[in-house]
C-alpha cells in the first residue's frame, strides 16, 4: 500500500498509462500526457475545506471533530542558528511524518480525482497529478485536455493548493519520427505554457514519445553503475561488513 490507497500501490499508475497508451497505438490515436505537481502541498490544506470533504463523505461528526482538534492544537517555532522564537499555534496544514496525513489529503484531493471523463483521464497520487487524453489530431486533444485543465485550476484556485510550473511538463506519444513535439499546440495553464518534452516522468517512470522506455534503461542502469560503485570504494577502503550490508 502506498500514498494510504488500499490496493493501490505505486507501480499501478504508471501501468495504467502504459497500458493506455499502447491501446492508443494499436487503435492509431495519439495519447497526449500532461504532468502537474503540487507545490507545497501539505501546508496549503484548508481545514475548513477538509472538514467539509469529510462530512460529504459521510464520515462521523465525531471522527471530524476530533481529526480538526488534533490539527488545530498543533504548534510551530522558527529558529535561526541559536535563535529560537516563541511556540505559536497553527491550524493550517498537514503535520510532515503523520500517518493520517496522507489519507486526509488523499480525500481533500478527491474533487480532482472525480474529473475522469471518458477519453480525458485523470490520475492523482499524493500531490503528482497526470492527466491524459487521446485523439487523432492536435486540435482533438487540445479540445478534451483544456477544459479539464481548467477545471483543476478552478478547483486549485478554491482550495488554495497551487502547482510547480518547473515541474509541469507535457508529453506528445507518437510512433511517428518525423512528427516533432514544437509542432504541437502551445498547453497553458494558470496563464503559463507548459513545456512539451520527448520525455515524461510519472513516479519514477520515465516515459518517452515512442514508448520504448529506453530514456528509464538508462536512468536504471546509472543509478546501478552508481550504487555498485559506491560499494566498490567503501569495499577498497576496507569499510566493515554491517556498513557495507547497509548500504
Amino acid at each position: 500500500m502506498s500514498a494510504y490507497r488500499p490496493h493501490r500501490e505505486t507501480w499501478i499508475n504508471p501501468a495504467t498509462v502504459a497500458a493506455n497508451i499502447w491501446d492508443c497505438f494499436e487503435e492509431k490515436d495519439k495519447p497526449l500526457l500532461v504532468a502537474l505537481d503540487l507545490e507545497d502541498a501539505y501546508n496549503r490544506v484548508w481545514l475548513p475545506i477538509l472538514a467539509d470533504l469529510m462530512l460529504q463523505l459521510g464520515i462521523s461528526v465525531f471522527c471530524v471533530w476530533w481529526v480538526m482538534s488534533a490539527l488545530n492544537t498543533r504548534r510551530c517555532m522558527m529558529k535561526h542558528w541559536t535563535w529560537c522564537s516563541d511556540w505559536t499555534p497553527t491550524s493550517t496544514g498537514l503535520p510532515q511524518g503523520s500517518p493520517l496525513s496522507p489519507v486526509l489529503f488523499n480525500i481533500y484531493t478527491l474533487p480532482l480525482a472525480r474529473l475522469n471523463q471518458l477519453h480525458c483521464r485523470l490520475r492523482t497520487f499524493a500531490d503528482d497529478i497526470l492527466v491524459s487524453c487521446r485523439g487523432k489530431s492536435a486540435q482533438d486533444m487540445m479540445d478534451l485536455i483544456c477544459p479539464t485543465l481548467r477545471n483543476i485550476e478552478a478547483y486549485c484556485e478554491c482550495s488554495g493548493m497551487q502547482y510547480n510550473g518547473e515541474k509541469a511538463e507535457a508529453m506528445l506519444c507518437t510512433l511517428n519520427n518525423r512528427l516533432q513535439s514544437s509542432s504541437f499546440l502551445p498547453i497553458h495553464y494558470d496563464g503559463q505554457e507548459i513545456r512539451v518534452s520527448d520525455t515524461l516522468r510519472h513516479l519514477g517512470v520515465i516515459f518517452d514519445r515512442q514508448f520504448n522506455f529506453s530514456e528509464h534503461v538508462k536512468s536504471v542502469l546509472y543509478r546501478g553503475i552508481t550504487a555498485a560503485n559506491i560499494l566498490k570504494v567503501a569495499a577498497g577502503r576496507k569499510a566493515e561488513e554491517r556498513h557495507l550490508v547497509m548500504l
